[in-house]
């Protein structure tokens, strides 16, 4: 009987041992560290990828001179004018008829030259100073008599033609180098954008620049 009871013990102490070295090689064996050490490695090689910017081309501010008025496609809230481009604003212009005129353009930003003028009087800038984007500003075309128009690819008439055009248009100002703007604009569902001479651009809203 004693040595029944012996030999039972020693295959329970037996059984024990081998449980053990299974469930101690199985945690060894297992796929998870490693497999998401990769995972890691690969979000953060994408992540470094995504965060490369192309770097944006700075146009250093250059003296203008030419008149635009206000047509801001956003009607539901007021026109901004800030203090620098990019800047606080220091006024907000309801809808109505304003006509600006402007003298330094800095990359799509365009200073106003004084106060600005309304139909019910002049509108002072708080600090005497303010900035507006050219998405808001715009100007017309002089062609009253069905003159031909062109706009180029460059600031010069050796440059491609990209657009012509003899029906008074309206557009948007982006930029003013010398004689000549660059404007965009949305004609018959095509968007157009191309250089202009100034002496063919009106920027009063209630009439005509002839």
């Amino acid at each position: 009987m004693r040595l029944l009871s012996l030999f039972v013990i020693s295959c329970l102490f037996i059984g024990c041992q081998s449980s053990d070295t299974t469930s101690t090689g199985t945690e060894q064996s297992s796929p998870a560290g490693p497999t998401m050490e990769t995972e890691e490695s690969t979000t953060e090689e994408t992540t470094i990828v995504e965060d490369i910017e192309e770097p944006t081309e700075m146009v250093e501010p250059r003296e203008i001179e030419i008149s635009a008025y206000i047509n801001d496609p956003d009607t539901e809230n007021p026109t901004n004018v800030r203090s620098t481009p990019g800047g606080d604003v220091v006024l907000k212009l309801e809808t109505g008829d304003y006509l600006l005129d402007l003298s330094i353009v800095e990359n799509g930003w365009f200073k106003i030259d004084g106060n600005i003028d309304n139909v019910e009087g002049i509108i002072e800038i708080p600090g005497g100073e303010g900035w507006i984007h050219g998405s808001v500003l715009e100007v017309g075309s002089r062609n009253y008599g069905g003159q031909e128009l062109l706009l180029y690819q460059s600031a010069n008439e050796d440059s491609k033609v990209v657009y012509s055009f003899s029906n008074e248009e309206y557009f948007h100002l982006k930029d003013v180098d010398g004689d000549w703007a660059l404007v965009s604009a949305e004609i018959d569902n095509e968007k157009i954008e191309g250089w202009i001479q100034l002496e063919w651009l009106c920027g009063n809203p209630l009439t005509n620049c002839s």
